[in-house]
């Protein structure tokens, strides 16, 4: 059966508060007179759950299909990693894991993920979420956002409006390559670029981050933690609105397969 992900809302509510927990238990007896004292270190854990990591990812609304326990593992730990907040995609993506397939790829709503790339583990979480990244970019339907990414970014069309053209010239691929590490820049990310020319190198991730949190409310912040080398962030991603590559080495087409670096 899918392994459902976590949807977090963008705001999280109060929920179930102690005092309310308290009340709704009132008729429940006899009570411990330890409660007051537990009840107070639950309430102490609670606030420290919620503003903890507060710019870690939110969990996204996605369902996992097929898949091991591990690989489907991979898949929750790779989209966490990131500091991007992935319940702005409004629809439930799923996520099909399947062994054998040649490259990861995304649809509107849709990404298939290959079993032997989350077999490796923490290398294949760069792709994981550009494919996310994919969904994220499938949602942004304003034409003159599009437009401005597309300019930002060095790319000459949104995605494959001349399907003749290079991969590389389109705008949708730049953005979730550069999405995938301006919101994981760890030495770590399989997406990290090695020169200006790839992809993920469209767009300094800090100039990235802050473009995003103007046009889509997206976080202009990282989470700290998850990150290996922050002086990566800097200049090893290329300087903004210098990339005009046509080709790169690991990705794919935004409806067809990926592969990450090699």
């Amino acid at each position: 059966m899918p392994d459902g992900g976590q949807r977090p809302g963008r705001r999280r509510g109060t929920g179930d508060t102690v005092a309310a927990w308290a009340s709704d238990n009132e008729g429940m007896r006899p009570r411990s007179p330890l409660f007051p004292l537990i009840a107070s270190l639950f309430a102490v854990i609670v606030c420290f759950c919620i503003t903890a990591n507060p710019a870690a990812a939110a969990g996204g609304n996605y369902v996992i299909a097929g898949g091991t326990a591990s690989e489907q593992a991979q898949v929750r730990d790779a989209l966490n990693a990131s500091s991007f907040d992935w319940n702005i995609v409004p629809t439930q993506v799923t996520i099909h894991i399947a062994r054998g397939l040649p490259l990861s790829y995304s649809t509107p709503g849709q990404t298939w993920l290959d079993a032997a790339l989350l077999d490796s583990g923490q290398f294949s979480w760069g792709v994981v979420q550009m494919e996310y990244g994919q969904q994220v970019q499938y949602s942004i339907e304003d034409t003159q956002i599009r437009a401005q990414l597309t300019s930002d970014l060095g790319a000459q069309q949104w995605c494959y409006d001349n399907p003749s053209l290079p991969r590389g010239v389109n705008a949708c691929e730049r953005f979730a390559a550069t999405l995938a590490w301006a919101y994981w820049p760890s030495d770590a990310n399989s997406m990290k670029p090695a020169g200006s020319t790839d992809w993920s190198a469209s767009m300094n991730p800090k100039a990235f981050r802050t473009l995003l949190s103007q046009l889509i409310d997206a976080p202009d912040t990282i989470d700290a933690a998850a990150v290996r080398t922050l002086s990566d962030q800097q200049d090893a991603a290329g300087q903004a609105h210098l990339a005009r590559t046509t080709t790169t080495k690991h990705h794919r087409p935004a409806a067809g397969p990926q592969t990450p670096r090699g």
